[in-house]
């Protein structure tokens, strides 16, 4: 009996012991700083074929949103460095960045299907570039982080240049910036935006939580002939340094000619296509979804996208896509049409923007209560004197959303590719 007894205390202490191991190893666990994802987990994606595949072959569909910064959220040594040192420009940046897309966001997007981000105006040109071919690591290092508490999360980073050749109206922050659309014509900044992707692509090579680089944002080339030759020099800088990633390549916009397109044929296996599609209301020449007839229509104008010879060989990738809230039930449809399209033949897509910091034009996820900046004055601006209250009002907590929208996003991001999804009630 009493050896009953102590053996039963034996078997009690050992369960104890095995306990308090758990707990301290649990313990331990949490404590231990967060790393991205291994990269054995999820890998380099990359292209086979007309499919983007992870490192094991199998087939991966991206879905997921742009995250739209803004022109207002960060801040340039070009700008203000009679004013500032590059230290307290660079954190200011951060501090901004860090409460306009918090870690709750990354979640946010997860749980509703997402696997990618394209971060569209987060790179900035106009901000990494703080003198010809000298680049902001301060800056770099904000951008770092953004990358890494998304992959953390299980989400994919789209690199896209901005600021350096986008040719839309009332979006020419090149044109403003430095005095013409002088990618095309001047040969220094060309080099110059040239050198910064082998420059990112140096940085980034290692870096699997990058799903690819966007070139630059809605290009505007004179001719195929130019745009063949840009983009030539891009893809042979970027592999000089990074043979790992994916390269995608807008389409070229607002050229008449239609054989612009992406500018021809490339060496490169690894390569991504790029269009954007929108359905704006109320918006004087751009298509009003009030007038949308039927997907059949939809779905005539993208068969024809897909016959394009360089369609037939590559991924397509419609990165930017949305219809403005007010366009209403026929914006909802129009906006269900192409994503069950896109979905069932197997294309690429991120929705633009998940957050949309303006709140002018109502458009994305999350819209902007009131403009973010209102009650500051010019000089409290260029004097970095943004408070703390006013940064807070880029929580999405403050922001607007739209149910019946997030519905729809979120069925389109379950799909696996090739079914219908289902009405928005």
């Amino acid at each position: 009996m009493k050896e009953t007894t102590m053996k039963n205390k034996r078997n009690l202490i050992g369960l104890l012991i095995i306990a308090v191991l758990i707990i301290s190893i649990v313990f331990i666990s949490g404590c231990r700083k967060q790393e991205p994802l291994n990269p054995t987990e999820t890998g380099f994606l990359h292209v086979e074929g007309k499919k983007v595949v992870d490192q094991e072959g199998n087939e991966v569909f991206l879905r997921g949103f742009n995250v739209h910064a803004g022109p207002l959220i960060f801040a340039s040594y070009k700008d203000l460095s009679e004013r500032h040192d590059i230290e307290t420009i660079d954190a200011f940046n951060d501090q901004n960045y860090k409460y306009y897309m918090i870690e709750d966001d990354i979640k946010d997007m997860k749980a509703m299907g997402a696997n990618v981000i394209r971060a569209h105006s987060y790179f900035s040109f106009w901000t990494l570039e703080t003198e010809p071919y000298e680049y902001d690591d301060g800056f770099i290092k904000t951008m770092d982080d953004f990358i890494d508490m998304a992959y953390r999360n299980g989400i994919y980073v789209i690199i896209v240049l901005t600021d350096a050749g986008e040719s839309a109206t009332g979006m020419k922050r090149n044109i403003k910036h430095y005095g013409g659309d002088i990618l095309w014509s001047d040969e220094d900044f060309r080099q110059r935006v040239i050198s910064v992707w082998g420059y990112l692509a140096k940085h980034y090579a290692d870096n699997p939580g990058v799903a690819g680089y966007d070139i630059i944002n809605e290009p505007g080339p004179p001719t195929k002939e130019d745009f063949h030759s840009f983009y030539s020099e891009v893809i042979s800088e970027i592999r000089k340094v990074d043979k790992n990633h994916t390269i995608i390549l807008d389409h070229g916009y607002y050229n008449p000619d239609v054989e612009v397109r992406w500018g021809g044929e490339y060496q490169d296996s690894n390569i991504m296509l790029q269009v954007h599609k929108y359905a704006d209301a109320s918006r004087r020449g751009y298509y009003d979804p009030s007038q949308y007839e039927s997907r059949e229509k939809l779905e005539e104008e993208l068969k024809l996208l897909l016959s394009y010879d360089e369609v037939n060989k590559r991924p397509i990738f419609v990165g930017e896509f949305s219809a403005l809230w007010n366009s209403g039930d026929k914006g909802l449809q129009w906006t269900r049409d192409v994503i069950n399209l896109m979905n069932q033949h197997g294309i690429h897509w991120t929705y633009f923007p998940y957050k949309n910091v303006g709140g002018r034009n109502k458009r994305g996820l999350y819209v902007a209560k009131d403009w973010w900046l209102r009650g500051t004055t010019k000089q409290q601006r260029e004097n970095l004197e943004i408070t703390k209250q006013l940064r807070e009002r880029l929580l999405t907590s403050n922001y607007n959303t739209y149910p019946k929208l997030r519905q729809l996003l979120e069925d389109g991001f379950r799909n696996k590719g090739h079914s219908e999804i289902r009405q928005t009630q």
